[in-house]
């Protein structure tokens, strides 16, 4: 009889994770494979990012920081988790600028060096239209470590009525963005500050929410086929709206069917020939997503002679691909533990159960 297992970490959360990582990647590749783009409604996946953010963390880190784990500590291990792709990935981008002779003065250089800093540290650089020029992408990580410090200092110690009623303060701000904007295609720019915010604020603490009544809504949520679930992951990706269908297929995203993949997701069993497939989609989720934009944005300046887009588009995906898959499995690992050791050796306290950094997590 074929055996199921059904790991502590939500495994099927990680197959979610890839396909919305997919789903990203191949949104901003849509102009290299017109006819054949699907994905249109790709960066909702960012909401479900931040859903999944807030169910794994809740998951992972509550208890440890009612047990005693310092706010310093979860942070340190946040940025381990979170900064070493996207200092990678946001390295890779200076090609962008050098290889399309945007830098022709000292004055230029010292600008792409300082732009370089601040985007590394996950910072925003708040003088330019793009607040992350060199990695387009990183913008959600910022909202990321924004809403984790918030998580850290007040978040977690929150009672779910006042949760609810923050959430609800969210969403209202979420339905005021979208609708000035017309979708919620918002978040990478300066002007989209309030609307950044807005979709972190509301899919994060939904997150949080739905893991800590799992126990109340397990028994009445039925358990689905996790391929069944990856399957209505790329779907609700798929569509193409304009006019007020998009805005309201958006907001449904975002209000509703984010939320319920995430809870079908922690319902789901995944059986044990299964299990290698969504460790590699979650092993390639975050990678994909640091690299594909600096990676595309090399092939859209790199003097290729007699290649057309098609072939273009392959070698950037391709790149891409091999690129995360190599950083999955032993770049990122092996960066995460010697700082993680590092800060281990020069920790004060010296307490190593509190350094376990957060695996899987968008």
């Amino acid at each position: 009889m074929m055996t199921e297992t059904r790991p502590h970490r939500f495994m099927a959360l990680d197959g979610i994770r890839g396909i919305a990582a997919i789903a990203v990647v191949l949104f901003h590749a849509r102009a290299w494979i017109s006819p054949f783009y699907c994905f249109l409604s790709g960066y909702l996946a960012v909401d479900l990012f931040f859903v999944l953010s807030g169910f794994v963390i809740a998951h992972s880190y509550e208890k440890r920081l009612l047990g005693g784990l310092s706010t310093k500590d979860f942070l340190v291990a946040r940025m381990i988790r979170l900064q070493p792709l996207i200092v990678i990935g946001t390295v890779i981008g200076l090609a962008y600028p050098w290889l399309n002779h945007e830098i022709s003065t000292a004055r230029d250089l010292l600008f792409l060096a300082m732009i370089l800093v601040i985007n590394c540290l996950l910072l925003p650089y708040i003088f330019d239209r793009e607040m992350f020029p060199l990695n387009f992408a990183a913008w959600s990580l910022f909202y990321e470590l924004a809403i984790n410090i918030l998580f850290a200092i007040v978040g977690y110690r929150m009672r779910n009525s006042v949760l609810l009623i923050v959430a609800v303060l969210f969403l209202i701000g979420l339905c005021i963005a979208g609708t000035i904007e017309g979708d919620l295609n918002q978040g990478p720019w300066r002007k989209d500050l309030f609307a950044g915010s807005m979709r972190v604020g509301y899919s994060f603490i939904v997150g949080m929410l739905a893991y800590r009544t799992r126990l109340s809504w397990s028994a009445h949520i039925p358990r689905v086929s996790a391929w069944w679930v990856l399957g209505a992951t790329a779907l609700a990706l798929v569509p193409n709206f304009v006019g007020t269908p998009r805005l309201l297929y958006d907001l449904t995203f975002a209000l509703v069917l984010s939320p319920l993949i995430v809870v079908l997701g922690a319902q789901c069993t995944i059986r044990t020939r299964s299990v290698g497939i969504f460790n590699l989609l979650g092993l390639l989720s975050f990678p994909l997503y640091a690299f594909h934009i600096p990676v595309k944005r090399l092939f859209q300046v790199a003097d290729l002679p007699d290649v057309n887009t098609a072939t273009l588009a392959c070698l950037a995906l391709g790149t891409t691909f091999v690129s995360a898959l190599i950083a999955g499995l032993w770049v990122d690992p092996i960066i995460r533990r010697y700082l993680t050791e590092r800060y281990r050796r020069f920790s004060k306290d010296g307490r190593r159960k509190n350094l376990v950094a957060i695996q899987q997590c968008s």
